[in-house]
């Protein structure tokens, strides 16, 4: 925290030595003080911003939908109290009672889904529709609102459908969420983390993370081969399956051509990956025949690595569907989640455009402040003076008396 404090504390006392060296006729001591207690609460402020910024990152959890809604646009009608205004003799208004008056919300149209997370994600008509259908099942409607809505503007009525458990019309949803990861604020060299160059991403075709689309699908594989687009589905469902109670996300990357140090720079540039991912790299041939096979993931069951990595490895032509079937039931075995506390004793590198920031916030407000003081009428010889008066004010009264 003293990093980023430190400095404003050195230039604010920097400050009071300058402002009575040069003001001193024209301030008085207390204006000097803001300016300590202003480069303070910016360097917290700061520390705190960046922390943030630096250590926040995204897991995805897999899951399947339940339920899917669809409220009708609606207007809620509600009363309030306002006040009513007098005027007195001399023009001047007061309250003088109340009245109510109506006010109108408007509500409009939406569409949501449901996981067996307990999470909800906003989708859009064409999504609920194709999700309905896909189920078979009839919509089932709610009365919606009875004494809250305005009859000319919809009603409110929410539909929606239940998932029947029919495994073969499961729909994988994946959601994004946000947590605390002090690995990729650290210094590269505490995890032997290699420095990624564009010119490395490039050249081993690394893949960036990927993201949601339509609200909550995924890819899973990333690459070409000619089972993986099957393969990519099964691997959602895997995914939507062990996503609760694995707390998993499993990946595949294919890499043509390439050595396994594609892996190795693969695994760097994703900084480890998330702590609840199994990412399996597979090098493989034009022919699709597999050369090498790497595991990366933060837990710490290495034989489950080992055994994904030798399976596929011995495997001769790439078969991703049966590799995403051997994955899936051992990963649903032995997988367990790092629990990214344990990295709570890292250190955070605050960069050098922090420091720079903040020194830049500090002395503004400290010239501010230092302007205001210099311009305004309450000067050092006032200050003494009244405080003299004052004094010799209370010393006459007391012998008076």
């Amino acid at each position: 925290m003293l990093d980023l404090i430190l400095p404003g504390l050195i230039m604010a006392f920097m400050n009071i030595f300058v402002m009575y060296s040069l003001f001193k006729e024209k301030v008085a001591w207390f204006e000097v003080v803001p300016p300590i207690f202003s480069s303070i609460i910016i360097g917290i402020l700061m520390k705190l911003i960046v922390s943030f910024s630096m250590t926040t990152d995204y897991e995805y959890h897999g899951g399947y939908a339940v339920r899917i809604e669809n409220q009708k646009a609606w207007t809620e009608w509600y009363e309030v109290t306002v006040d009513d205004y007098c005027t007195d003799s001399n023009g001047k208004r007061y309250v003088c009672g109340s009245h109510k008056e109506t006010r109108y919300t408007y509500h409009p149209e939406t569409w949501m889904l449901k996981d067996s997370n307990s999470y909800s994600v906003y989708i859009d008509s064409s999504n609920y529709s194709q999700i309905k259908n896909y189920w078979k099942v009839f919509e089932t409607i709610d009365p919606g609102h009875s004494n809250d809505y305005h009859h000319h503007s919809g009603d409110g009525r929410l539909f929606y459908c239940v998932w029947n458990s029919d495994m073969n019309t499961l729909v994988p949803v994946t959601t994004q969420w946000r947590y605390t990861n002090k690995i990729q604020a650290a210094d590269q060299s505490l995890f032997h983390f290699r420095k990624v160059s564009k010119e490395d991403v490039e050249f081993f075709q690394l893949y960036d993370l990927p993201e949601i689309y339509s609200f909550y699908k995924m890819n899973y594989i990333s690459g070409t081969a000619p089972d993986a687009y099957i393969a990519n589905k099964e691997l959602e469902i895997q995914n939507a399956l062990l996503g609760r109670s694995k707390q998993v996300q499993m990946r595949i990357l294919l890499f043509q051509n390439k050595t396994v140090d594609a892996a190795l720079m693969q695994e760097a540039y994703w900084q480890g990956g998330n702590k609840n991912e199994f990412n399996l790299c597979i090098g493989i041939d034009g022919n699709y025949n597999v050369q090498w096979a790497k595991v990366f993931s933060w837990t710490e069951e290495e034989l489950l690595k080992i055994k994904v990595r030798d399976y596929v490895q011995q495997m001769g032509k790439l078969d991703l569907v049966k590799t995403v079937d051997f994955m899936a039931k051992n990963v649903q075995s032995d997988f367990v989640r790092k629990q990214f506390k344990d990295f709570d004793y890292l250190e955070l590198k605050i960069p050098f455009w922090a420091h720079v920031t903040t020194f830049i916030l500090i002395l503004i407000v400290t010239l501010i402040f230092d302007y205001y003081a210099i311009t305004n009428d309450v000067n050092h010889d006032d200050v003494i003076s009244d405080y003299f008066g004052a004094s010799r004010s209370k010393f006459r009264w007391r012998n008076y008396r």
